[in-house]
């Protein structure tokens, strides 16, 4: 989960209670932003979307700002350069944007592992001393607080964006990643790594594409031809990975994955993932004759477009232009409409189609099964965001005609 600095005073700072209340320690917010709006932060103490030790360590990182705000504040500093410790929300035509801390994502894993990431921009103010030993101030305590909870949890990975390296890097000795398991598949999950965000809905939505998935495939392997699975916006690989484990463990049956996606750094994690787990990855040999790739190209352009569906006619041993069975799970403005057509007019036999927004899924729908090239033959509402209107959805295209 995201959390967004700011420092306007906060919502809930009405009540005398509230440990910013004081007049004497600047007032900021550290939460989720109002819908719609920007410039606006509500804070929070405690996220109902995480893990109890989620929010110990929310409020420890504000509790420890606090501290770090008045130390400065009993040295001589003054209140209008305090605050720049915390950046400010409200945008103004013709100011720069100001303020030293401007994210905080924590991130859990299994076995009680967690990840706090701040990310910064610019330098903090002087009388706070370095980035590196405003960081570190803020986040040694936290360590100590989580590995003293006694249930188990701990803040294993530390790290941080600051200066001109644009690169997270790791502080205090932690690790750079935490692991987490779905589908019996362990995955290391870096901080710029994108994964789901709901680990125990994650199980579940992993299962309704495999189940989706290795139907198709035993339509598919009456024939000597080996079949191919290709994963559009496989992130670290984790529909790809699963599936062929999958494949895997029912025995005797031949599989080649191709996973594509935009960010070369998510192609690195899945290959990481991929060799992690014991599969081989684009090297020509089979083991349990199940095969991956993965590779990084924009689905947003013409060139990335044409790029994969050359990429899996070499890959496939029927020719087809996209692959026998694609996976897709784009982000939530849905599928380009160049490749929503490209893939009707290639029809592979099945299309298995993840998607974090209902209203664009519906639109693609549209797209995909025009010309009754296609039925929807089933669409799984998946509530992965509970206390939101967000939910996933994983419909299922079959091809009418062979």
């Amino acid at each position: 989960m995201e959390y967004s600095f700011s420092n306007v005073a906060p919502r809930s700072n009405e009540s005398p209670s509230h440990p910013l209340a004081e007049s004497t320690v600047p007032a900021f917010s550290l939460g989720l932003h109002l819908c719609g709006r920007f410039d606006a932060v509500v804070d929070i103490e405690e996220c109902l979307l995480q893990t109890p030790s989620a929010s110990v360590i929310l409020r420890g990182l504000k509790r420890e700002i606090t501290k770090m705000m008045q130390s400065a504040l009993a040295l001589g500093a003054d209140i209008s350069t305090v605050r720049q410790l915390v950046a400010d929300s409200r945008r103004r035509k013709g100011h720069p944007e100001r303020g030293f801390l401007r994210q905080a994502v924590i991130r859990s894993g299994t076995r009680g592992e967690f990840m706090l990431h701040v990310i910064t921009e610019g330098d903090p103010p002087e009388c706070f001393g370095s980035a590196l030993e405003v960081l570190e101030n803020l986040m040694r305590p936290l360590v100590h607080l989580m590995s003293n909870q006694g249930d188990g949890s701990m803040l294993v990975s530390v790290v941080a964006t600051w200066g001109d390296i644009k690169v997270p890097r790791t502080l205090l000795s932690t690790r750079e990643t935490i692991t987490q398991c779905v589908g019996g598949v362990e995955f290391v999950i870096r901080p710029l790594s994108f994964f789901q965000p709901n680990p125990r809905q994650a199980e579940i939505l992993a299962r309704l594409v495999v189940d989706a998935v290795l139907p198709a495939l035993t339509e598919l392997q009456d024939t000597d031809l080996v079949p191919t699975v290709l994963d559009l916006y496989c992130g670290a690989g984790f529909f790809s990975i699963i599936v062929a484990k999958a494949v895997i463990l029912r025995g005797s049956s031949r599989l080649r994955v191709v996973g594509i996606e935009l960010s070369a750094d998510a192609i690195g994690d899945a290959v990481f993932n991929a060799t992690h787990n014991g599969l081989v990855v684009d090297t020509g040999h089979r083991e349990n004759n199940v095969s991956l790739s993965f590779t990084s190209l924009d689905l947003n352009c013409t060139k990335g477009i044409d790029a994969a569906s050359k990429l899996c006619l070499s890959d496939s041993d029927s020719g087809a232009a996209f692959g026998d069975i694609v996976i897709v799970d784009p982000p939530r403005i849905g599928l380009p409409l160049r490749l929503a057509e490209s893939l009707r007019m290639a029809r592979p036999l099945r299309i298995v189609y993840v998607s974090c927004n209902p209203a664009t899924f519906a639109r693609d729908a549209v797209v995909l099964t025009e010309g009754k090239q296609y039925d929807l033959v089933s669409v799984q509402p998946l509530d992965c965001f509970p206390r939101t209107a967000h939910c996933e959805v994983v419909g299922i295209f079959q091809r009418i005609n062979p």
